[in-house]
């Protein structure tokens, strides 16, 4: 019937319609290749950031464990200095004192 051809050209119109739209839309975008191309390059600036970022890590890992043995030698130290005094020259001149002469040789 007619009214049924007329609703069969209005889908149709409709239909190519939106096609338009989306071909419009579509060529305005840049080519598959372009656009992968891209991608990779993006994607091998992420891979090399990672290695970066496992090296700086691993690098940052191996600082905290020197600054951690750095602070347990001045640790030491400090325990050496507490438990052993210097000896004062005033001490050294004092013929009281059980101090006996280092030699070196």
């Amino acid at each position: 019937s007619l009214h049924q051809a007329l609703e069969s050209e209005r889908l149709i119109r409709r239909n190519n319609e939106e096609y338009e739209a989306l071909r419009k839309l579509i060529s305005a975008l840049p080519p598959r290749k372009v656009t992968q191309a891209q991608i990779d390059s993006v994607d091998k600036e992420v891979a090399k950031l990672e290695a970066e970022d496992v090296d700086t890590e691993r690098e940052q890992d191996v600082r905290r464990k020197q600054f951690a043995l750095l602070l347990h030698a001045v640790d030491d130290l400090q325990r050496a200095l507490v438990d052993e005094p210097l000896e004062t020259p005033a001490a050294a001149a004092d013929p009281n004192t059980n101090a006996t002469p280092m030699s070196i040789g």
